[in-house]
């Protein structure tokens, strides 16, 4: 058995920063040497050799050291080895004309020794650093394609490392010492093998690879809990192990760089904390506060140094994790929601991020961080769900809805048509990829169908509208009574549908085929549904006759524009936009087309009362307002209402009915009398949808979402072997 090769503090530095071999700075995680202004590029295997004889300081390194630190579990001959280290004594007397040293011990190993009259130069910051400091990207206009920019040339690696040194498992100490190499990519997905990596009850989701790709890390949401708890487990075995273990909900972990710590959100219901643990186990360190409502997933920059997440502003900012100071990378419009998925090229030389330009409405795009230049790769008009760039830092792999249900997409980072990678899952999202090319997705399935109850009979089981195995949403029954109209992906596309009240006689009544299509509203006399869509690139309201028929744009400002519902007397839509840079409630005129905003201070669902005055929730605060009719004047009429229940209320019984979290985890419809000014318990409710909506009809039953099932695994892709 070979030993670990040690670390020693003698002629190496902190791998972020680099190892410093006399006046040579060696940057593994690269595979690049720098002098001065000189650079140069070296093979991954020869990189990984030189390394592990710059750590042991002069001491000579056993051939099966070297063997298990640069192939691990890999078989190989000795032959690989003997030519990697004679291309090293080429680079090294040719190329970088070091008066190095390379001996062969005999019936050992190597050693690698220099000239003590060498001067050795104190480590040099990471390559990316400076670069991205003076770099704020410019926002594109998203309505146009743009020009592919020119990009630096990447070396074209070798095949991947096997499946058996995936497999196998990696000390501490040798993760340590592995921390900086560079595998070769993987993207033959046609022939790789696809296994269940968690089977585990609950939702399974946010994978991070440790930089050697041994082990996982993700947040594990247990069914019937409200907090995810982040779990580490190594491949090939069954043991977890969890991180944190606090009572906030953990989610998004990020393996750092050099394998030793993890970051994660800790969100709860009023706060959000970046913290940092070590992967196994212990105190956490605060680094920073975050938005409590806008988490976002977490990436490192490959130097270690900063961490990247969504911030207030939607756009992607940097904090550096010793000083906590930060820097904005990307700018997105007013307009457009907030940039995401953010993912690093393995050479820190790029970014890649998700642009949402609306709900439903997003792209990839790539900034070159040192000019700038942004470049936006799809033109979908749809939904990503992650994004993670190969190891040849020449292409990505992002999940995406643009041919259906969600799945794995490829595509070159200079632009090109993306194409399907063929793994399976009746839904796939959020990939992470390991350097040793092996890859990670989760594969989601779940089931919602449509109940309705009577209110005022809390002791009556509900009955079943609706038996599918997808997702169905948002029921409003038609003030006549006749119809029901809700949101459903069963076509395989989310699209408004129809059927009669006791859920009978389906009929898909909307066809945009791909864009997320939300909300519907009848109008006072039945006969038309107000909807929101995104077929022209941004989330607009139309209307659509219940009958059928090619469906009616209403607005058509280059915002978002959302939860459209009707005046009583049916002459006026009030909806949500978000044309002002944050959401706010609009009247729209239907007969001249005349838009006026009407409030100023936030709004987002609103619905009109008996008296002419309007009710609505708020996009980022809880509660609901009354907004005067005649002066717009605002005040909080019923603060229990929760952000994830804003549209889930209805004006009913000359009050509001709405529903409330339990402490016991569960949910239950309340009714607060604006006349008495008295909130009554009305029943319990099942688990519900996000923002799922409920509709109570005039014979006192109340229609709503139930998540029957909702699961989420996590899928292990491994490269054939090479």
């Amino acid at each position: 058995m070979s030993t670990p090769i040690p670390m020693t503090t003698r002629g190496a530095s902190n791998e972020a920063a680099g190892l410093a071999f006399g006046r040579w700075q060696l940057q593994p995680a690269l595979c690049r040497i720098r002098t001065g202004t000189q650079e140069w590029q070296l093979e991954p295997r020869v990189m990984q050799v030189l390394a592990a004889l710059v750590r042991a300081n002069g001491e000579p390194v056993t051939r099966d050291a070297l063997m298990q630190a640069v192939w691990g579990k890999e078989v190989v001959s000795e032959d690989a080895l003997n030519r990697t280290v004679s291309r090293l004594r080429k680079v090294l007397s040719e190329e970088l004309d070091c008066p190095a040293l390379l001996e062969t011990i005999p019936k050992v190993g190597y050693r690698l020794s220099l000239n003590e009259q060498a001067e050795p130069t104190p480590p040099l910051p990471a390559v990316a650093t400076a670069e991205a400091t003076e770099t704020v990207a410019a926002a594109v206009d998203s309505r146009t394609s743009a020009t592919p920019h020119p990009v630096r040339p990447t070396r074209q690696w070798l095949m991947a490392s096997t499946i058996a040194a995936l497999l196998g498992y990696v000390g501490w100490q040798q993760l340590s010492n592995n921390a900086g190499m560079m595998p070769e990519p993987a993207t033959d997905y046609g022939s790789a093998r696809i296994t269940p990596f968690t089977t585990l009850p609950g939702r399974e989701v946010s994978a991070s690879f440790s930089p050697d790709g041994s082990q996982v890390a993700f947040t594990w949401l247990a069914p019937e809990s409200k907090n995810g708890d982040i779990q580490v487990r190594t491949l090939g075995s069954e043991t977890l192990h969890p991180v944190a273990a606090t009572a906030a909900n953990e989610q998004r972990p990020a393996w750092s760089p050099d394998g030793r710590r993890i970051a994660y959100f800790a969100v709860t219901d009023e706060h959000c904390e970046i913290r940092l643990v070590s992967p196994q186990g212990g105190p956490s360190r605060k680094l920073i506060d975050c938005p409590v409502h806008n988490w976002d997933n977490l990436t490192w920059r490959p130097d270690g140094r900063e961490l990247v997440f969504t911030d207030e502003s939607g756009g992607l900012v940097a904090v550096n994790v010793d000083s906590a100071a930060r820097q904005m990378l990307t700018a997105p419009k007013p307009t457009d929601q907030e940039d995401g998925d953010a993912s690093f090229s393995s050479d820190g030389s790029k970014l890649a991020f998700s642009r949402w330009r609306a709900a439903g409405v997003a792209d990839v795009y790539v900034l070159e961080l040192s000019s700038g230049a942004l470049q936006r790769l799809t033109g979908d008009n749809v939904k990503i769900h992650g994004i993670a760039w190969e190891p040849d830092g020449e292409h990505l792999v992002f999940a995406s809805n643009r041919a259906g249900p969600f799945a794995l997409w490829r595509i070159a980072s200079t632009g090109g048509a993306p194409s399907r990678v063929p793994v399976s899952g009746r839904s796939t999202d959020f990939p992470a990829i390991a350097r040793t090319g092996a890859m990670i997705y989760e594969e989601g399935s779940g089931q919602a169908n449509l109940f309705a109850a009577p209110v005022n009979q809390p002791e009556t089981p509900a009955r079943a509208l609706t038996f599918d195995t997808r997702w169905d949403w948002q029921p409003v029954l038609a003030p006549n009574g006749e119809r029901l109209a809700f949101v459903s992906d069963r076509s395989g596309t989310t699209e408004i549908w129809l059927a009669k009240p006791d859920g009978s006689e389906l009929l898909q009544l909307s066809h945009f085929n791909g864009p997320f299509t939300n909300g519907p509203a009848w109008s006072p006399d039945s006969s038309q549904l107000a909807l929101d869509a995104p077929p022209a690139g941004n989330t607009d309201i139309y209307l659509l006759d219940a009958s059928g028929g090619n469906p009616k744009r209403i607005t058509s400002d280059p915002a978002e524009d959302r939860f459209a519902n009707w005046s009583r007397d049916g002459t006026r839509l009030y909806f949500a936009s978000f044309r002002t840079g944050d959401w706010q409630i609009w009247q729209h005129q239907l007969g001249t087309g005349e838009e006026t905003q009407l409030t100023r201070d936030g709004g987002y669902i609103a619905r009109e009362a008996a008296d002419g005055n309007l009710y609505f929730s708020h996009p980022s605060e809880p509660g609901l307002w009354l907004l005067n009719r005649d002066d717009r004047s605002r005040s909080l009429v019923l603060p229990e209402v929760e952000l994830a229940f804003c549209n889930s209320w209805q004006l009913y019984n000359d009050g509001i009915a709405y529903v409330k979290d339990r402490a016991d985890g569960g949910t239950q419809l309340q009714h607060y009398s604006l006349r008495t000014r008295r909130d009554r318990w009305l029943r319990p409710l099942p688990r519900l949808t996000y923002k799922s909506g409920l509709s109570i009809t005039p014979t006192g039953e109340v229609l709503y979402s139930e998540v029957l099932r909702s699961e989420a695994d996590l899928m292990l892709v491994l490269p054939p072997a090479g």
